[in-house]
């Protein structure tokens, strides 16, 4: 703790300010199916005497009805590959998620953290029902294990998740295809019998519509449950219900829960047959601003889903209880950081039941040292001149000024690890990043990168700068000083704008580099850095994620692609960015050994750099390709300027290019292209496209050059080690397994190859990219 505390390490610290002296309420999420693992919750389950108590009793209650369910949970280290399997069957994951969930929902209330408010996914929802009172605990768990009985006795079926608006997901259905879930406006999943959903998978795979299987073995919430209704509704009449005494949000209906519906056994069976709904129940928990959501089960999907619905995510508190599987972090680590910041967002846990089982002493501190110094301001006498009044007069000042600065603070949120402006200068660098990335307070050591910002979104503010301040700034020079106190040491005190200013080159000041190399995060002097290489659009905000889940005091940059700035071309083969990109990179690490990757065509260009570094005679530590491809191979069919421009609008720009006519715009010209294009999704986000109509073009320029460049690039045998990443799931027209059989020819020291949840782009970001940091940090 002392270390952390002295050397300021990032992501280890919380701080904030909470004025209002009124508790904020606290609403629990539940979580669904897909969440569970082997061991989760193990170290709570060791060390928490309530957590233990209250699982012990669920356990025992299973084990009554012949299900070992601790067994399951928590298996022998030898039996937990062969339990992982069953933990995945409808009958066992339903009956654990159920039992941890409502475990650590005790273990939360036995501290003070109360529910003001519930929302469940699913099955999460029975959890939420037995707290508020609706049926026993006992009744509870006998449902949930009938009802996983029933569901899992239907005829298989396969489950689809589709990124697409509700409506339009809608009108993609038949009597054979139903719509089971809605979890944000724009992601749904559905379902139906297997040959169906194939079908439906490569129609929207051939449009270019993002979508993915769900490993499920059955159709939840959908018609093909309809033979489970009548007997579950029988079964249900046989539970004593009760009105809740806890208001909770119903997946049926996305609104709060009726006393009528609660204690209806046909809603519960209605409950697993139709849609769940729980976009609507989210955004009904939203509306209150000071509500903070709390995940309470293992991992983070719907504290992800409910970040994406808010309207400014950094204003709402959302945390969660339990690790994602993939991040190394003890347990009770995790849980004493999330009551930390709890406490920190204005909850009031009680801290005498939390030290209950510790003897606590009272210290003997030095005390103050009253050393009879007399401190007050007197009125003048009289006669002597001046105001009678001044000093109250002073002190009343003083007091106004307390009270205006505290009602100018600004949500609990905004007040973690912020460094306020110290001048006129900064405050004009924050306040055009405040506009731009659509935040509250932008601290001034705050990293543009970590608070969300992209390449592109840094265009926009290099050019709102340059406006606002009358300095001619380079994309490059904001890259290197991603931060409002870097910027500010560039521009001159004086440079404030005005019809009379004078411009002021700001380039000059900087050391001039033969590429854009972005500092996506600082490091403490003691590790190497990383490098990184961009991918085919030749941006880098792609690593953003993985930058910041790497090790605490790792330095990482990145390599952006020439010809994204005006007067720059791109460069028309690997070998040459190889080359170009060395010469950076010695410029900030001067010697070896060297730390390299690259995502996709990025990975190209990392062993390219890799195999000139062996014959510099120079060492490479860590060379890795996150997912890239053959050399000849062409992933999203980008035949075309028109087909380059939609892959960007999609998958880049995360986009709704279903507004567009495509195939009109083939044949034109780009500039024509793009303006269409930007006419047509300017609703979409108006912030990101200010500036974007000459960036998105010299894209599509720079994707053009550097696919060519990829094909024509021929690697030849690398005689270091490698490390392939390879992503869980397919996306586009690629071919599971062939990227990484190309490269493993090239491997003479051998290559390690690493599964990573996620497909080609959503394996770089949160959760996926975890797993490819907890790789990364085994072998730095």
């Amino acid at each position: 703790a002392a270390t952390v505390l002295t050397d300021s390490v990032p992501g280890q610290i919380s701080n904030g300010l909470h004025k209002d002296s009124a508790e904020r309420p606290v609403a629990f999420m539940f979580s669904g199916q897909g969440s569970q693992y082997v061991n989760m919750a193990r170290e709570l389950y060791q060390t928490e005497a309530v957590f233990r108590e209250h699982l012990d009793h669920c356990f025992q209650l299973m084990a009554r009805m012949g299900l070992p369910l601790h067994e399951v949970i928590y298996p022998a280290p030898d039996q937990a590959e062969a339990v992982a399997e069953k933990l995945q069957q409808t009958s066992f994951a339903q009956p654990a998620l159920f039992a941890i969930e409502y475990a650590l929902a005790q273990q939360w209330m036995a501290w003070g953290i109360r529910p003001e408010a519930m929302i469940g996914h699913s099955i999460g929802e029975y959890v939420a029902a037995c707290l508020a009172g609706v049926f026993s605990l006992e009744d509870a768990l006998a449902l949930v294990v009938k009802r996983g009985e029933m569901m899992g006795g239907m005829p298989p079926g396969t489950m689809l998740a589709v990124n697409l608006p509700v409506k339009e997901v809608e009108s993609l259905l038949n009597d054979k295809l139903s719509l089971c879930v809605i979890n944000s406006p724009t992601l749904c999943v559905v379902g139906g019998e297997n040959a169906e959903v194939t079908a439906l998978e490569q129609q929207l795979t051939d449009k270019g519509v993002e979508c993915r299987s769900l490993h499920t073995s059955h159709v939840f919430h959908s018609p093909m449950m309809e033979a489970v209704v009548e007997p579950f509704t029988r079964c249900m009449s046989k539970i004593s219900l009760h009105p809740p005494k806890i208001p909770y949000i119903s997946n049926l209906t996305g609104a709060w829960i009726t006393r009528e519906e609660a204690t209806d056994p046909a809603y519960w069976a209605r409950h697993l047959r139709y849609t769940v709904r729980f976009a609507d129940g989210v955004q009904l928990l939203l509306q209150d601003p000071k509500r903070i959501l709390l995940e309470v089960g293992p991992g983070r999907t719907l504290s992800t889903l409910a970040k994406q619905q808010a309207d400014k995510p950094a204003r709402h508190t959302v945390l969660t209880s339990v690790r994602h599987p993939h991040e190394q972090q003890a347990d009770s680590a995790f849980l004493l950081n999330t009551l930390g910041r709890l406490w920190l967002a204005g909850v009031k846990p009680d801290w005498s039941i939390f030290y209950n089982t510790e003897k606590r002493c009272r210290l003997s501190l030095p005390t103050y040292p009253f050393e009879r110094q007399r401190y007050w301001i007197d009125a003048p006498e009289p006669g002597e001149g001046g105001d009678g009044n001044k000093a109250q007069l002073s002190l009343s000042m003083l007091g106004e000024l307390d009270r205006t600065m505290q009602e100018e603070v600004s949500s609990p949120a905004d007040f973690a690890n912020y460094a306020a402006p110290r001048n006129a200068k900064e405050e004009r660098i924050a306040g055009v990043w405040q506009d731009v990335l659509g935040t509250g307070q932008v601290g001034i050591h705050d990293n543009f990168f970590e608070l969300g910002g992209s390449s592109l979104l840094g265009s926009r503010v290099v050019a709102e700068l340059s406006k606002a301040m009358n300095v001619k700034l380079s994309v490059q020079a904001f890259l290197n000083a991603p931060t409002v106190a870097e910027l500010a040491e560039l521009i001159p005190d004086n440079a404030i704008g005005g019809d009379n200013a004078v411009l002021t080159e700001i380039d000059s000041q900087v050391a001039p580099s033969p590429v854009t190399t972005v500092k996506l995060r600082g490091g403490d002097g003691r590790k190497q850095p990383l490098f990184l290489v961009h991918a085919i659009d030749g941006f880098v905000f792609f690593y953003r994620d993985l930058a910041n889940a790497l090790d605490a005091g790792r330095p990482v940059y990145a390599f952006q692609a020439q010809g994204l700035e005006q007067g720059s071309k791109p460069l028309p083969c690997i070998e040459d960015m190889a080359e170009l990109y060395l010469q950076a990179m010695r410029n900030i690490h001067p010697e070896g050994p060297y730390l390299l990757g690259g995502v996709s065509m990025g990975g190209a260009v990392a062993f390219e750099m890799a195999q000139q570094l062996h014959a510099a005679g120079e060492e490479t530590k860590l060379l890795f390709l996150s997912d890239t491809p053959p050399t000849n191979y062409m992933m999203f069919n980008l035949e075309d300027d028109t087909a380059v421009l939609r892959f960007a609008v999609k998958h880049l720009l995360k986009l709704d290019d279903s507004v567009v006519d495509w195939d009109s715009l083939r044949g034109q010209a780009v500039e024509t292209q793009v303006d269409r294009v930007l006419e047509q999704t300017s609703d979409q986000n108006d912030s990101l496209f200010t500036l974007s109509a000459d960036v998105l073009t010299r894209m599509i320029l720079v994707i053009d050059i550097h696919q060519q460049a990829l094909r024509a690039y021929q690697p030849q045998p690398y005689p270091g080690r490698m490390i392939f990443f390879r992503p869980a799931e397919v996306i586009g027209n690629a071919q599971l397994g062939l990227a990484e059989q190309f490269w493993l020819k090239f491997a003479q020291g051998g290559m390690e190859i690493n599964n990573v949840p996620g497909d080609h782009l959503s394996m770089n970001f949160e959760p996926h990219v975890l797993s490819m940091a907890d790789e990364l940090r085994r072998h730095f």
